[in-house]
């Protein structure tokens, strides 16, 4: 009996004993799967410009790369942006607690390269991909590729009421800056000593929304804004002829409305989709939702070129984009966060759907046939705009350079000397420049 009884005990304690260790393995399983989370901030106007559309479509994102890796769990957090997205961003990196992928607008990336919390792309991105982008929609910083821009939309394209300007005679669109002095002040209108109608809407605040929409005036007549030394460039005749040409409009023959100096992009965008404003210097995204958002101008609205400058004859605009990057801080999932980036980098279908959700463009010559896009009228537009577009300079001190040039767009605004304003947003440029240590 004694023999049976440990014989039982013996063989009952090696039963507990796999069955634990067993478990221990499976419960360590687990948990080394739970550990693999790829933290992805995005904006969230960059899955759809419809909100109710906006979970379905990172739901197909998530759903394709579980496809590539099922252990690893992807969690989307929504970014914000603007002077405090990227305050809070750069906060988080210098803490070691930033997501794995962020979205950047294009100008922030050598702010983040140039701290290190960037990871360059080139060893990911075939030569084939590199030679297939557009130049501006790579991101370099000192040479190297620190984040991509996937797809496009320009920040200065012309909106305007057809049917306006048919009434008031006009033989279409505007083609050059003259034109749009003119065509802004014919179609205003006053009724009983009250302005009804304003030719022109723009964004005027001191925000990069200023710059970002006049920069595609400004490359029709010069090529740097900043230099790659984070000197300030724009200290220059075409500066000066813009500023000149929307003080005009501004305080002369007062086309532009009276709120205009803190105007953003938004509310340049609801004066016109109020009727408040004839045209509108604005963004080519507004294609995706235009008419959802102001049904009352189906078949009044149509978009054309940015005006061209005069004294060059330069067609040119000005291309925007959000970057995506890789920030995370362990290297060990740099590939990981590559193969949710390769969604959006390589032009999948998933790809070509997100950028018609939100009223962008492709930015790699391959795709910029595809039927998906050029059966649109609109779409074939803004295509035809990427061999001649440029981009925000990609050095550090651009966005204080941004709202410096576009203080000094305000004060001439308001009376002040265009080239003592001009003069003294330079030297603070570079003044701010020296201090942070970016020039000698």
């Amino acid at each position: 009996m004694v023999k049976i009884t440990r014989s039982i005990k013996i063989g009952g304690m090696l039963t507990i004993l796999a069955f634990c260790l067993s478990l221990s393995v499976f419960v360590g399983s687990a948990s080394a799967q739970e550990k693999t989370i790829l933290r992805v901030a995005w904006m969230d106007g960059l899955w759809s410009s419809i909100p109710e559309n906006r979970p379905d479509v990172q739901s197909q994102y998530i759903n394709a790369y579980h496809k590539i890796h099922p252990n690893v769990k992807v969690e989307i957090e929504s970014m914000i942006g603007d002077t405090e997205g990227r305050t809070k961003y750069l906060l988080e990196c210098r803490q070691g607690n930033q997501a794995d992928i962020v979205t950047l607008d294009g100008f922030w990336v050598a702010e983040f390269a140039s701290a290190g919390y960037t990871v360059p792309l080139d060893n990911f991105l075939s030569e084939k991909i590199k030679n297939d982008y557009y130049g501006p929609f790579l991101v370099k910083y000192k040479g190297k590729i620190h984040a991509v821009v996937p797809g496009t939309a320009f920040n200065s394209m012309m909106w305007y009421r057809n049917d306006l300007v048919k009434e008031a005679g006009l033989p279409g669109p505007p083609i050059s800056w003259y034109d749009l002095a003119i065509w802004a002040k014919k179609l205003t209108k006053t009724e009983a000593g009250r302005t009804t109608m304003y030719g022109l809407s723009v964004s005027g605040a001191k925000s990069e929304h200023t710059t970002c929409s006049l920069l595609g005036m400004y490359w029709q007549g010069a090529n740097v804004f900043v230099s790659d030394n984070n000197q300030a460039m724009y200290n220059n005749q075409v500066s000066k002829d813009i500023f000149a040409l929307f003080k005009e409009m501004y305080r002369e023959d007062h086309s532009l409305p009276p709120g205009t100096l803190s105007n953003l992009y938004q509310d340049a965008q609801t004066l016109f989709f109020t009727e408040k404003t004839a045209m509108t210097l604005h963004g080519s995204w507004l294609t995706s939702f235009i008419y959802d958002a102001a049904p009352n101008l189906k078949g009044k609205v149509d978009l054309s070129y940015t005006p061209i400058y005069p004294k060059t004859g330069h067609r040119g605009t000005n291309a925007g984009g959000w970057a995506i990057a890789i920030t995370s801080p362990d290297p060990s999932k740099y590939q990981l966060a590559y193969d949710f980036l390769k969604l959006d980098v390589e032009g999948s279908n998933l790809h070509l759907m997100r950028l018609k959700e939100i009223g962008y463009l492709p930015v790699q010559k391959s795709l910029a046939a595809n039927p998906y896009f050029s059966r649109d009228k609109w779409a074939r537009m803004v295509i035809s705009c990427l061999p001649y577009s440029n981009t925000r300079p990609a050095v550090e001190i651009y966005p204080e350079a941004s709202l410096n040039w576009a203080e000094a767009f305000q004060k001439s605004f308001l009376g002040q000397n265009i080239e003592a304003a001009l003069e003294s947003a330079a030297q603070k440029t570079d003044n701010q420049a020296k201090a942070r240590g970016y020039t000698k």
